[in-house]
């Protein structure tokens, strides 16, 4: 008998277009579930809620020194949802006034806003006590820092 047939090594063109194709379904079911915006907009989101805590921290931290809230904050509307501004003065005309935190409690006012004058948090005075809230950006829901209640118009 005469072996003339030769064994071929290597991979048919079949089999690496089959691997190919296996290993970009899981490539892309793998970033479907990373997402990298929607991780993006958690962490914006997340900030803004240690913004908010910041804000609330030091309005108690205000209060507990001076015995009261500021101006604006004790002025507002029970039951009302007021933006914060992020500067003082004329420019916030219809927002509240925190700057009397600055430089003491808050080294700046945090803003999640591209307004120029509005900081995208808001004061929630609930039962005469303010609270300082926000929107999420991944969902539109909105949170409350310190209340069971997480819901508000803004």
């Amino acid at each position: 008998m005469n072996k003339n047939t030769t064994l071929k090594k290597g991979f048919s063109l079949l089999e690496i277009l089959l691997v190919l194709t296996l290993l970009g379904i899981l490539f892309s079911s793998f970033l479907f579930a990373l997402n990298p915006r929607r991780i993006s907009i958690e962490a914006s989101d997340n900030q803004r809620k240690s913004d908010a805590l910041t804000i609330y921290q030091a309005l108690q931290q205000y209060a507990l020194q001076n015995n009261t809230y500021p101006l604006d904050v004790r002025n507002a509307i029970n039951n009302s949802v007021t933006e914060i501004c992020k500067t003082s003065g004329v420019a916030c005309s219809g927002r509240i006034d925190i700057s009397s935190l600055i430089p003491e409690y808050l080294a700046t006012i945090p803003s999640s806003s591209e307004d120029a004058n509005g900081s995208g948090f808001y004061l929630i005075k609930r039962n005469n006590r303010p609270y300082i809230g926000g929107v999420n950006e991944l969902d539109g829901s909105t949170f409350v820092i310190e209340s069971n209640d997480q819901t508000f118009t803004p």
